[in-house]
């Protein structure tokens, strides 16, 4: 076993070692005069939060297709554009100067090699895909006043794409691979950091970079356990950033948001080779993506 994997491995037990200590100090507290609801608004940090708002945000951006499949051809450069609208609450915490956010949401994009004006070359094998997917962010963040607002976000969601290669490599072995892509839909999982700007309650300003994988075979119970290695890990982040407000309440919307990055980053890096990472499995496809976004909360 390499010594990543050992760290891997010791983080994700000091994180469920974490969960559990908090839980049962929950229940002892808690639970004898409580009931379900509460104990699950315990752990979406959902005390004292506003009524669900509504959004709407249109994103636009560049996306690099990866794989760790040999080929000698690269993909082309792709852009994106995505439609996502959903709920958010923003509440207050133990600090004033900071807030709280979590949203829900669902969106419809495409990614593609001609989503751009023609006068920009393409170079590369060319594609084109349909996208949606459901997604969870979260995050801390600044109130400046005059409802003027910055928050650092961390995203996941499941994802489906539907592929259409227009163009496939010299390599037979390549176009197999990519035939089992190509024409289906296939589903994936993404990570994504972001840095929001709320104007006034309504307006928003986001950019975000983020990483998807696309499976080629989806095995549910592999991907379920790799799955929840992962949501441990950021369940338990969650759990314990109230008791860092207290400790350090200017940076740890800062510190919180850095952690939960550098987590996703490092599983996902893993997942290039292994898509259900720790799990040994074939590599995914890769979508890299760096996106503007504006939109309304009402």
């Amino acid at each position: 076993m390499s010594k990543f994997n050992v760290i891997i491995i010791l983080l994700l037990f000091s994180q469920l070692l974490n969960v559990g200590f908090l839980l049962s100090k929950f229940e002892k507290d808690t639970l004898s005069d409580t009931n379900f609801e509460e104990f699950l608004n315990f752990l979406y940090q959902s005390k004292n939060v506003q009524i669900n708002n509504n959004y709407l945000s249109i994103y636009f951006g560049t996306s690099n297709l990866h794989s760790k499949y040999k080929s000698q051809e690269a993909l082309s450069q792709a852009y994106n554009f995505k439609i996502d609208y959903g709920f958010l609450r923003i509440s207050p915490t133990d600090d004033d100067f900071i807030r709280y956010l979590a949203s829900e949401g669902g969106y419809l994009g495409n990614v593609s090699s001609h989503l751009k004006p023609k006068s920009w070359r393409n170079s590369g094998l060319l594609f084109d895909a349909w996208s949606f997917g459901f997604n969870y962010k979260n995050g801390y963040g600044y109130y400046f006043g005059d409802d003027f607002q910055i928050f650092l976000l961390h995203y996941g969601s499941l994802d489906w794409k539907k592929i259409d290669f227009e163009t496939f490599p010299n390599d037979e072995s390549m176009n197999k691979i990519l035939e089992g892509y190509n024409h289906d839909f296939r589903f994936g999982t993404s990570y994504e950091a972001e840095m929001r700007t709320i104007l006034s309650n309504l307006f928003m300003l986001k950019f975000n970079y983020s990483e998807n994988i696309l499976f080629r075979r989806h095995v549910f119970g592999f991907w379920t356990l790799s799955a929840l290695c992962e949501l441990i890990l950021q369940r338990g982040i969650d759990i314990l950033s109230p008791e860092l407000i207290k400790s350090i309440p200017y940076f740890q919307p800062i510190i919180n948001f850095a952690i939960k990055t550098f987590i996703s980053a490092i599983i996902y890096s893993q997942r290039q080779s292994n898509a259900y990472y720790p799990l040994k499995s074939e590599p995914p496809l890769r979508f890299i993506n760096y996106r503007l976004s504006v939109g309304i909360s009402f």
